[in-house]
């Protein structure tokens, strides 16, 4: 396989917006009750694992969700050869995995069982979707309804935390505007001190770390859109909490109410209404310097 770092806009923005537009939309009760049939498009551009950079002022940008909007100027040419060497020997301890293998049949199960909408097609496929060919597959189809999802999934440039992310977008036949859309995320429990430590790390035993970490993003992955799109309402608790979350280069918190718990894992529903999975690791923001 072709062996590549992305550090570019990462292309779900094309699904979930700039930064001025709401990350969150909510599918209203009464107009899911008018939707019979939806048919769901599941992309999954990428082949393997990548390393891939979010932008310096990810604190600001966090406040609408997890996703970048520039390239970091940080992260140097020489940086990206770094990171390169250090990840490629690595593709040979885990280039068996297929996220797509793994997330395909979890999402059929929700959507064909558990799902509030009901769903006449649901097709996957590895190559994204452009606004043109979704506009002519909306017009062309005998459903109400139409729902992307589009993942995509990376190391964060020190190689501490694997992600996956996940933008939803549904509108109704003849619509522009969404009927719901959101942004998902999951990021695994911190390993290693960073760079190579890391990596001896997600690469030993076949790449046990990394094989654990895959299964349980993509289960919590369907779990958020569950929350979003299940059958089962989910009542939020009142209980808020800020977790830790790595941006590459720094440990910052991120805050929200608890949707789902347990001793190793957190859902958040942040302000804007996103979803991220996280480390149940409450942040200790650090104290400031004495002087």
């Amino acid at each position: 396989m072709f062996r590549q770092l992305f550090f570019t806009i990462p292309l779900i923005l094309l699904l979930v917006g700039c930064q001025t537009t709401p990350r969150h939309v909510a599918l209203d009760e009464k107009k899911a009750s008018t939707i019979k049939l939806v048919r769901v498009v599941s992309m999954i551009p990428q082949d393997e694992i990548i390393a891939h950079s979010k932008p310096s002022y990810v604190t600001v940008a966090l406040g609408g969700g997890l996703l970048g909007a520039a390239i970091d100027s940080s992260i140097t040419e020489s940086r990206m050869r770094e990171i390169y060497e250090v990840l490629e020997p690595a593709y040979d301890s885990f280039d068996d995995v297929d996220l797509r293998q793994i997330f395909w049949p979890q999402l059929r199960e929700f959507l064909n069982q558990r799902a509030r909408l009901h769903v006449s097609d649901i097709k996957t496929t590895p190559w994204l979707v452009t606004v043109p060919e979704r506009e002519i597959a909306m017009a062309n189809m005998k459903e109400d309804a139409y729902l992307e999802v589009y993942t995509s999934y990376f190391f964060d440039p020190d190689l501490r935390t694997f992600n996956i992310l996940t933008g939803t977008y549904m509108a109704s036949k003849n619509k522009e505007e969404p009927e719901y859309r959101n942004s998902i995320a999951y990021q695994s429990p911190i390993v290693g001190n960073g760079m190579q430590h890391s990596m001896d790390l997600w690469r030993a035993n076949n790449g046990e770390l990394f094989r654990k970490a895959i299964a349980e993003g993509v289960k919590e992955t369907v779990r958020q859109i569950e929350l979003d799109l299940g059958r089962e309402a989910v009542t939020p608790s009142t209980q808020s909490m800020t977790l830790t979350y790595n941006t590459g280069t720094d440990l910052i918190g991120r805050s929200g109410t608890v949707m789902s718990s347990n001793d190793k894992r957190v859902i958040l529903r942040e302000k804007d209404g996103t979803l991220v999975s996280l480390e149940n690791k409450p942040f200790l923001a650090p104290k400031p310097a004495e002087f």
